[in-house]
């Protein structure tokens, strides 16, 4: 080997050696110490409930997922100029997000490119009552309009009612962004 080679190895260990010399890492901060009391305290207490905190009740009839008569997925089309999005009357979830500018490359499949799958569960909602989790998948929920053009700022709102629980969502857009 010439010497220009050495000189150039010598050079890259150099650069690869010296910054972390000059740069240290970081040393994690150590966690602080818990004192002996703090560890030792009565869970007994802390896990009692409250005396004075009701308990949250609200009935919402039960039914199967689909199971609600009559209930049909419609869409509901908000197109803009970079994006059009296909939301269902079935749970105000997203079942369609396609990309104005791009082509799919999927075999058999022609037009815009399709970014969720058929069978998706994308922005599916739960609401949180109380101890219980309601899905609202299966709710039939009616759209403030059904084709929304998006401009300054356009909004769909969705409005659904089982028993005593109403449920109300807005969707707002804007024209330059891809965000709902």
């Amino acid at each position: 080997m010439d010497r220009r080679t050495l000189f150039a190895i010598a050079l890259m260990l150099v650069v690869a050696i010296v910054p972390t010399m000059l740069f240290p890492p970081k040393r994690p901060v150590p966690a602080p110490k818990l004192a002996v009391d703090s560890a030792l305290r009565d869970t007994a207490a802390v896990a009692a409930p409250s005396p004075r905190a009701a308990p949250l009740s609200v009935r919402v009839p039960a039914t199967a997922p689909g199971a609600e008569s009559g209930l049909v997925e419609e869409p509901v089309t908000v197109t803009a100029p970079w994006y059009q999005y296909t939301f269902s009357t079935r749970g105000a979830r997203l079942i369609g997000a396609s990309l104005m500018e791009y082509r799919t490359f999927a075999r058999g499949d022609s037009g815009l490119a399709q970014l969720i799958p058929n069978e998706s569960e994308f922005l599916a909602y739960r609401l949180v009552v109380g101890a219980d989790t309601l899905s609202l998948a299966d709710w039939r929920f009616q759209a403030s309009e059904r084709d929304v053009r998006v401009g300054d700022g356009a909004a769909l709102d969705w409005v659904a009612q089982r028993g005593p629980v109403e449920v109300r969502l807005r969707y707002r857009f804007l024209p330059e962004q891809y965000l709902f």
